[in-house]
């Protein structure tokens, strides 16, 4: 049994399971997201195969995100001052003083691959180090949280995307990839048959990433009435708010805020739309077709793999209000069919958790 360290646990809840193998998930900053979620379900999952998992982030701001049964543990709970040195030497102290996993999976930023590669050089242990990047990766660089040549460090990495995988193995001779899909709850979900078209879903965080202004004018330049029902909060809603004001949206755009269960009221919406500048794996969108819900989105990375046009959503170019209103207007027409909620549950059952996260376990185990 490893000894655990109060300096650093903020909760347990081993159950009594025998520990097969020692996993850390070592992360940098996380708070409540799409991403978070993954991990939670993940985590969670290699536990219950009788794991023993430890969630490691080297900066905790005090926002809880974790399930209870995952043990957390944290490096610093103070952003300022903080660099990739202490990182090193906060997952070194961590490591002497809990014991050494049988492997690590760096995530979410490239710059952990290198930190756990310093670790281990400094301790001589020979760990496996997957990474699990979640995002177009000079995302990450352009940021300053590393580029694919730290992925270099990595002995292996699972990639949720062909873009991530085309990314690394370009940059890195001989790199070991292994696809995985990101897992996604059924229950979170309300499947229904019945749907009104007219009737628009976002779903997701408020910010320039999403380059939400697309979807109100998209809704303002159709020639049919459309209704947007925004669920979720963020920096830009307070610049989206103007825009619907200035354009007279008011009857067509409703803002709800930020829901822990936005699936709930949303039984009769007739499409999820996204305008995103870019993403790397829409859980959002796998949910809302889990739901029976079609996806009209921009061709960002992840969604071109998963929406297939005129089956189980449609797509408008990135940053086009025009090519958007085109597509409403077609569906209102009968130009374009609307796809069946059928269609759209069979398009993503691969992503259901069920599904996902024994390919995920199998494929780790093959990489170790």
């Amino acid at each position: 049994m490893v000894v655990l360290s109060e300096k650093y646990l903020v909760s347990q809840n081993n159950g009594g399971r025998q520990e097969i193998v020692i996993i850390d998930i070592f992360i940098a900053v996380a708070d409540k997201g799409g991403v978070e979620n993954v991990i939670n379900a993940t985590a969670s999952y290699l536990k219950r195969q009788g794991n023993t998992v430890r969630l490691i982030q080297a900066v905790w701001e005090h926002h809880p995100w974790t399930c209870p049964e995952i043990d957390f543990y944290y490096l610093s709970d103070q952003r300022a001052n903080q660099d990739s040195e202490k990182w090193k030497n906060g997952y070194l102290n961590f490591l002497e003083e809990n014991g050494y996993p049988d492997v690590i999976l760096a995530t979410n930023w490239p710059l952990m691959s290198l930190i756990t590669r310093q670790v281990l050089a400094e301790t001589g242990k020979r760990i496996p180090v997957v990474s699990w990047v979640h995002n177009p990766i000079e995302r990450y660089a352009a940021a300053g949280y590393g580029g694919v040549e730290m992925l270099q460090y990595a002995d292996a990495h699972l990639v949720i995307n062909q873009r991530i995988e085309t990314e690394i193995r370009n940059a890195i001779a001989n790199a070991r990839t292994v696809r995985v899909n990101n897992p996604v709850s059924g229950d979170r979900v309300c499947y229904s048959e019945n749907r009104t078209p007219q009737e628009l879903l976002f779903v997701g965080r408020i910010s320039d990433q999403k380059n939400l202004p697309v979807l109100l004018y998209g809704i303002k330049k159709a020639k049919t009435d459309y209704y947007l029902t925004l669920i979720g909060e963020g920096p830009e809603e307070t610049k989206l708010k103007r825009i619907v004001r200035e354009n007279g949206l008011k009857e067509k755009v409703h803002f709800v805020g930020w829901s822990d269960d936005p699936w709930k009221a949303t039984g009769q919406k007739g499409f999820l739309v996204m305008s995103s500048l870019y993403e790397g794996f829409p859980v959002t969108a796998i949910e809302a077709l889990l739901s029976g819900m079609p996806v009209i989105s921009t061709p960002v990375d992840g969604i071109v793999e998963i929406i297939k046009p005129g089956v189980n959503g449609f797509l408008y170019p990135q940053g086009d209000s025009d090519g958007l209103a085109e597509v409403l207007d077609y569906i209102a027409g009968g130009v374009l069919p609307v796809p069946t909620a059928e269609a759209c549950r069979s398009s993503a059952n691969p992503f259901l958790e069920e599904n996902a996260l024994p390919d995920f376990y199998e494929k780790l185990k093959g990489l170790i």
